[in-house]
């Protein structure tokens, strides 16, 4: 029941399954059972899934601790430990951490499963994502484009993965200021995006990504009215996050008043002037609320 909960996205509802799972697993078989240990690292995923990172790290680094002890530094649950490791101190702004596990879990995979491995490439993108985050720009495109072509040998252009990559591209792009570039990656993809994320409800985050990232490459390229329509669409996905999605929300309040600044800096009105000026209130409002959800996709 509390991986079904889970799956609908109603964490506070699935917590006291996991947690009664967790309690008989430890009375029986004990603490350092494989099975107790995965129902560790189920807690910590949870747990994290809430934005709850103070208390989900022990149980994540427990497993970790335990798997390299029971199973080897090379055992592929072992390495998974690392990258969730790795993912936490990512969200919790810890970019050097995150780089630490994630090179080890990278270096792990491609010794023992191999470049081609999905979840060696899945790696390597996340690394990206961290690479990214800390404005290494030249190293996470060398990444995201192994990522990339990594997706397109193993499932082909249309997958939801290849996709996702796609974007990891684009939005690299943005950042590196070539936004006509990413606006070429993302524009024949719409429709793509929308049908291959929109059935299940963690999904919708990809069609909000996709959405930011095209009008932040349009916001560059002066394409201000058709920029405002994505990114409002995107800031409106979100609008029901919860956990660590909320980290999310932000990005997309950002992205809004930096259209509205360039905006208003291209072409002053009023109009302009009191739009930026409602979201910065927004964003004052959240990091208000909020100060731990700051950071970048």
């Amino acid at each position: 029941m509390g991986f079904i909960l889970q799956a609908e996205g109603q964490l506070a509802a699935a917590e006291p399954y996991f947690r009664e799972a967790l309690d008989k697993r430890r009375r029986l078989p004990g603490e350092d059972h494989l099975v107790t240990v995965a129902s560790i690292s189920n807690m910590g995923g949870l747990l994290r899934s809430q934005a709850r990172l103070d208390e989900a790290e022990p149980y994540l680094r427990k497993t970790l601790e335990v798997y390299r002890r029971m199973l080897g530094n090379d055992h592929l649950s072992t390495i998974l430990a690392i990258r969730n490791v790795g993912a936490l101190l990512l969200d919790k702004d810890d970019l050097d951490g995150a780089e630490s596990y994630y090179r080890e879990a990278l270096d792990r995979y491609r010794s023992v499963y191999g470049s081609d491995h999905p979840e060696t490439i899945n790696t390597a993108s996340l690394l990206g994502i961290a690479l990214q985050a800390g404005h290494r720009l030249d190293e996470a495109e060398s990444l995201y484009l192994e990522a990339l072509e990594g997706r397109r040998r193993l499932y082909g252009d249309d997958h939801p993965l290849t996709l996702r990559s796609i974007g990891y591209v684009a939005s690299l792009r943005v950042d590196q200021g070539r936004h006509d570039e990413a606006r070429t990656l993302l524009e024949p993809l719409e429709e793509k995006f929308r049908s291959a994320f929109s059935s299940n409800v963690k999904e919708p985050i990809r069609i909000s990504f996709f959405l930011m990232h095209l009008g932040r490459a349009r916001a560059g390229l002066g394409e201000f009215p058709a920029a405002e329509r994505n990114l409002l669409e995107a800031y409106e996905i979100m609008t029901e996050a919860t956990g660590i999605l909320r980290k999310i929300q932000r990005e997309r309040i950002a992205a809004l008043v930096e259209l509205y600044t360039a905006w208003n800096q291209a072409s002053p009105s009023p109009d302009l002037d009191a739009r930026l000026a409602e979201w910065q209130r927004k964003l004052a409002e959240f990091d208000a609320a909020e100060p731990g959800q700051r950071g970048s996709s």
